[in-house]
This record gives structure tokens, C-alpha cells and sequence, in this order.
């Protein structure tokens, strides 16, 4: 069973006297020409998507993340809500069949296969990537190169329907874009809701991990604890968002980043203590733990 849930401080400056009148003129032309210099030193530093894409991506703003122990600044950008569907990557597979290219098709398929590593999961090679009721599942088994022609994909689709100026690129994000993401509102947590545990006050996980030792939750709350984690992955839109709407970005799957053979925030075999903003994982092919989510970002024509 898995839950679905839901002053700034202005500088003043004194001149010689003049009429009033002028000074208000004054005062109302430093201001315009202050917010267009702003402006124009932080282009695209706001956009919005194409309608028939907003409701799914959420807007990250601007501001600065710690990674590593190093602060970097982030302009706007947007990220899926979810890890790419089996519903939304059948899409990409069915534009490739019918565009003829079956050499591409055939890269870009999932590999089955690799649910033999599952015990006592061997039919989901049958089931998981094809039957209607995984639509809402995350993607997994599929390789590097797979994830980045889906973005590729993906940038030309939005393009077609961008407004006139306007361009966006689709990509796999970097590790400090995905862990800004991951923080949404919050700085520096263990997890994406901005806790240090992986099961609320009533016990009931908030993410979907490997949980063998129940001592992540003050010991008070221990008895009232409730098996409500997934025993594989779980929909994209499971368990709460953080406090941009972003789901899943602790567990369930671990995602990949620009880097080949990076994943991060762990996956539902991890442990807590390998699922949160800030971890890691190597691999080295195509897997039922790694699925992805794209970023978008605006470019100038």
C-alpha cells in the first residue's frame, strides 16, 4: 500500500534641493532603470512553460544550494513532478517505431531482462513495462544513452509549441539542480519534506526505501507504526511532494544525472540512510532500481 497524498531593506540617498516635482520624476526614472538592468543581467531568470506541459513540471526558483560544501547559484528552471512513466517513456517508443527508426528503437527499449535480478519478481519482464495497470510507474531498465535521446525527444516536442522568442532544452539535470530540486524551500536536510526521519508522526513512511531496523522515528512513536511502503517501486506520484510539489525524490528510484553512471537520491532497495538529497550511487548499465526526470530550461533564440 502506498499513500497519495496528498523587508526587503530599500537604500535612501539625498540631493540638493529641487521641486518636488522633479524629484519624484527623478526617483521614478532611477527605479526603471534600476529594474531593467536587473533584468537584463539575469536573462531568462523567469519563464513559463507551454500550457500542455506546466501541469506536470515544477517551477524550481532561482536561489543557492550547498553541495559538497561549496554554495552555487541556480537561475529558474523546471523538473518533473514524478520520474518519467511507463506511460510517458511507451510515448517516446511509439514516436521512434513510427518514425521508422528501429535502430534507435532498439537502444532505447527497456531491458526486460533485468528483472531476473528481482526473486520472486521474474513476470514483471512480461508485465511491468507494457501492462496498463504499471502506466503510472516509473521507468526503469533502461540505459544513459536511452534517458538522454528521451530528453532529446522531449526538447523538440515542447519546442514545437513554445511561444515566439522562446526556446527550451530538455536534459538530464546536473547533481546540484537535482539537490536544489530535491530541497525545494528547505536548506541542507537529510530529506526532501525538510525531516530527519523517514516515517512521520503517525508511522507511516514517507518515502519508499529498504526499512529493516525501525529507528528512524522517536521511540514514542514506534507502536504506532504501520507497513505501508511498497515492496518495488511505487506510482511516480506517490507519498507527499516536498514544498515545490516534486514527488519521490527520496526512494523509489534513483535517478540519473548528467554524469554517466551517477544516480542519486537512492532507490526503493536503499536503505534511508542512502535515499536522501544528498546521495550518490554508481552503476554501471540499466537497472529496475534507476529510472530518471528531465529538467527544462529556457535559451535565448
Amino acid at each position: 500500500m502506498y499513500q497519495m497524498l496528498n523587508n526587503e531593506r530599500f537604500n535612501t540617498f539625498i540631493i540638493n534641493p529641487i521641486p518636488m516635482k522633479r524629484t519624484l520624476v527623478y526617483s521614478l526614472l532611477f527605479v526603471f532603470v534600476a529594474g531593467v538592468f536587473i533584468a537584463a543581467s539575469k536573462p531568462n531568470a523567469s519563464f513559463k512553460l507551454p500550457k500542455v506541459f506546466g501541469k506536470s513540471y515544477a517551477a524550481v526558483p532561482e536561489g543557492t544550494v550547498v553541495v559538497d560544501g561549496k554554495s552555487q547559484a541556480l537561475g529558474t528552471y523546471y523538473t518533473s513532478r514524478g520520474e518519467v512513466s511507463n506511460l510517458q517513456y511507451r510515448a517516446f517508443l511509439e514516436s521512434l517505431r513510427a518514425s521508422g527508426d528501429m535502430k534507435m528503437l532498439a537502444m532505447a527499449y527497456p531491458d526486460t531482462v533485468k528483472w531476473n535480478q528481482c526473486p520472486g519478481f521474474e513476470e514483471f519482464a512480461d508485465l511491468y513495462h507494457t501492462h496498463p495497470a504499471y502506466a503510472e510507474y516509473p521507468v526503469v531498465n533502461i540505459s544513459y544513452e536511452a534517458a538522454v535521446a528521451y530528453c532529446s525527444w522531449l526538447t523538440n516536442k515542447i519546442n514545437s509549441a513554445a511561444p515566439e522568442g522562446m526556446t527550451f532544452e530538455v536534459r538530464l539535470p546536473t547533481r546540484v539542480e537535482w539537490v536544489r530540486a530535491a530541497e525545494g524551500s528547505t536548506h541542507q536536510t537529510d530529506y526532501a519534506w525538510g525531516g530527519p526521519y523517514v516515517r512521520n508522526a503517525k508511522g507511516c513512511f514517507l518515502c519508499n526505501c529498504r526499512y529493516e531496523v525501525d529507528s528512524s522515528a522517536p521511540p514514542l512513536k514506534l507502536a504506532k507504526h504501520y507497513d505501508d511502503k511498497m515492496m518495488l517501486t511505487a506510482p511516480v506520484y506517490s507519498y507527499y511532494p516536498n514544498s515545490l510539489g516534486i514527488y519521490n525524490m527520496n526512494g523509489n528510484v534513483a535517478e540519473m544525472i548528467n554524469e554517466k553512471g551517477i544516480a542519486v537520491g537512492g532507490s526503493w532497495a536503499s536503505t534511508p540512510d542512502k535515499v536522501k538529497n544528498h546521495s550518490s550511487m554508481r552503476y554501471e548499465a540499466a537497472s529496475p532500481q534507476i529510472g530518471f526526470r528531465p529538467v527544462i530550461v529556457a535559451k535565448s533564440r
